[in-house]
């Protein structure tokens, strides 16, 4: 039976954020089964606590790392209480983005939605028609995460930057849509700053299955790679 994998945790925060995790630039971590949000300011406290966590139930992490103060004061101007136990953040208060992303659904039993790739072959030909190779491919169990990581994490310090990162990974994501259009496939749009996925070496209990690193060429980039693509 599939378990969790706290060291493939650790690892993979390593791998995308380096010493990155901090107070002011904090990992968010997100249960399904509370829709509570824990927020951490280093990675070996992610890991731990994301280790816990998904061995209850679904976990997921935001991709990008939050501000904290300024989601929390978001948080307040949105809902009137600065609390931020149930806060996921936002895209206008993202502070650190480790690279971009692509979540390939395959079809099956827990996705209706019609178009989706029914194999990996479909979905890696989609990431074929792409102008660069992916730096990871993680397995979720309902399909495929796809990262194209920079060589360093991009610390967002402006308004501007944000909306930099917001055009470069909208832009990325565009291109496989439309490449996935063109062979009759569909992908979702999960470009949102503020997305959560899976984390390697949780559980996917949908399935019953691990989530673990797939692939990948290990490459590494950096943003101004993808601004030909921005939107």
């Amino acid at each position: 039976m599939a378990s969790v994998d706290g060291s493939a945790i650790r690892s993979f925060f390593d791998l995308l954020y380096g010493e990155s995790v901090s107070d002011s630039s904090q990992l968010v971590l997100w249960s399904s089964r509370d829709k509570r949000s824990n927020w951490v300011s280093s990675a070996e406290e992610g890991a731990a606590i994301a280790a816990k966590g998904a061995a209850l139930s679904d976990l997921y992490y935001g991709v990008c790392l939050q501000d904290y103060a300024l989601a929390k004061k978001e948080r307040e101007r949105r809902t009137g209480t600065p609390g931020m136990a149930f806060a996921r953040g936002y895209a206008s208060t993202v502070a650190c983005i480790p690279g971009l992303w692509l979540d390939l659904d395959i079809a099956g039993d827990g996705h209706e939605k019609k178009g989706l790739p029914r194999s990996r072959a479909d979905a890696w030909k989609i990431v074929e028609a792409l102008p660069f190779k992916p730096s990871l491919v993680v397995a979720t169990g309902g399909g495929f995460h796809i990262y194209w990581l920079f060589r360093e994490p991009w610390t967002i310090e402006t308004d501007e930057e944000r909306h930099r990162a917001g055009a470069c990974i909208r832009g990325w994501q565009t291109l496989a849509i439309d490449a996935a259009l063109q062979m009759g496939l569909t992908v979702d749009a999960t470009h949102d700053l503020s997305r959560v996925l899976r984390p390697v070496g949780t559980l996917n209990n949908k399935y019953g299955a691990p989530v673990v690193v797939d692939g990948g060429d290990s490459i590494q980039y950096n943003p101004s790679d993808f601004e030909d693509w921005a939107v």
